[in-house]
């Protein structure tokens, strides 16, 4: 599975477990608009690493060179290669495990759009779908959270702290914007 399709899953998932109402209105950067979780941060971070591991690598199959890619957020923190390693490793194991769990919700999540789109999905079978999801959602979020510790038990506390001071300052504050601000 792909990315994007691995991003729509987890957007319809979520969708499905908190309803249409959480998403009938866009977040402003207003004092009211919730922030964004240093963990969801975190995650971005990684997903993004991980992307540019894989971009890098395609580059250098064709014979570019891919090694600014690679490094663009290593450079960014100043940390050696010894010192982002445990984050590109972090990257590469989250997206695997992200990827397992994808897995399991997408025939849910099938069943769900194929009932949806013929008229047959009931009250029940939302429930149904709901009940499904949501242990689905909690082991996700156990692996970010595991993820993100393990990390910082890797990292040691120096490089920890510079990691997420990183992740809460160049990582979009409020819910208008999950790219990252990875510019000065």
């Amino acid at each position: 599975m792909n990315s994007t399709n691995h991003f729509l899953a987890t957007v319809l998932a979520a969708f499905l477990v908190l309803g249409p109402q959480q998403f009938a209105k866009p977040a402003t950067a207003d004092a009211g608009s919730p922030q964004i979780s240093i963990e969801h941060k975190y995650l971005h971070l990684l997903r993004w690493q991980n992307h540019l591991d894989k971009v890098a690598a395609a580059h250098e199959k064709q014979g570019r060179d891919g090694a600014s890619l690679r490094a663009a957020l290593q450079k960014q923190l100043h940390f050696t290669d010894q010192q982002f390693a445990p984050i590109r490793e972090s990257a590469r194991r989250l997206a695997a495990s992200l990827d397992a769990v994808n897995a399991k919700a997408k025939p849910i999540v099938a069943n769900y759009r194929a009932r949806r789109a013929n008229g047959t999905l009931s009250a029940q079978d939302r429930a149904a779908a709901h009940a499904q999801l949501r242990p689905l959602m909690a082991e996700r979020a156990n692996l970010i959270t595991t993820e993100i510790a393990n990390l910082n038990s890797i990292l040691g506390p120096t490089l920890a702290a510079t990691l997420r001071q990183f992740v809460e300052t160049k990582i979009a504050q409020t819910g208008n914007s999950l790219a990252p601000r990875l510019n000065p």
